[in-house]
């Protein structure tokens, strides 16, 4: 297994732009890259430079994140020089719900090297020993997409209070070492360009059964509000698109997106659930 680890002096350079153009092999992604000290949100750093003709495969990451969001609105919150809060600027050909999920299985992947295998929540989240390690937030930014990802690394037990503490996971808790971001980073962003590569080619549904063994929830009551509805079921997987699959009242359907709880955490909790 590839550890990852950095000398803890080292920390503070791991994700120098320079250095992760050299331990990159990924081609289009992750060129160029802009690292930032401090921002409210790396999506909206993104957004702006999208509008401003960035091209596509630019990468920007923020140290210390003051306003970042997750679905629904909810806060995204950063510890500097720990966390790995990153924004990548897309143009693809597919634009559809389903990238989300492509990108939280990218994601899944390149962990699987430093960590136990992780677990997905449909359709943004990343679980690992049953504690949320990330999550992801997309959005359509005229003819570009943004990819947020706000990833645990190395915080300790200490950084998660109030509503985070017993409820959040990072690689170091759980591994029990410190781990060079810049390592995670590049194997993210190569593990993701081959998936989307495929994804652009033959879309989502070859993508299905190795997404739905990671899923958590399936065939677990659930509650799951998508725009201004909410409905309780059974979570019954994905379609080849990506759609969540529920059993509603003894009638399959499908949700392009949503928010998608356990039904016993169905009181107001957020993804971390």
């Amino acid at each position: 297994m590839e550890t990852g680890e950095t000398e803890e002096r080292g920390a503070p350079l791991d994700l120098h732009p320079a250095r992760l153009l050299e331990l990159s092999g990924a081609k289009r992604l992750g060129r160029p890259i802009y690292l930032l000290d401090a921002a409210g949100s790396s999506n909206a750093v993104a957004a702006a430079a999208a509008a401003g003709g960035a091209r596509a495969g630019t990468l920007f990451l923020v140290e210390e994140q003051t306003g970042g969001k997750g679905r629904k609105g909810r806060e995204w919150r950063s510890v500097k020089g720990k966390s790995l809060t990153m924004s990548l600027l897309l143009r693809p050909r597919r634009r559809d719900e389903a990238l989300t999920v492509v990108f939280a299985l990218a994601v899944a992947r390149a962990l699987d090297r430093f960590a136990r295998p992780l677990a997905l929540k449909w359709p943004n989240d990343l679980f690992l020993a049953g504690r949320k390690l990330g999550g992801i937030l997309a959005e359509t930014t005229g003819e570009a997409v943004v990819v947020g990802l706000g990833l645990n690394v190395n915080e300790e037990a200490a950084d998660f209070t109030g509503d985070l503490s017993g409820a959040a996971a990072s690689l170091r808790a759980a591994e029990g070492r410190r781990f060079d971001r810049g390592a995670v980073l590049c194997r993210i962003l190569e593990s993701f360009e081959a998936l989307h590569d495929e994804f652009e080619r033959g879309g989502f549904e070859p993508l299905r059964g190795e997404v739905e063994k990671r899923l958590l929830h399936i065939g677990k009551a659930v509650t799951i509000e998508s725009g201004a509805s909410r409905h309780e079921g059974v979570f019954l997987g994905v379609t080849g698109d990506g759609y969540a699959r529920v059993d509603v009242g003894g009638a399959e359907r499908v949700f392009p997106s949503g928010d998608l709880t356990l039904r016993e955490d169905s009181r107001g909790n957020d993804s971390r659930s």
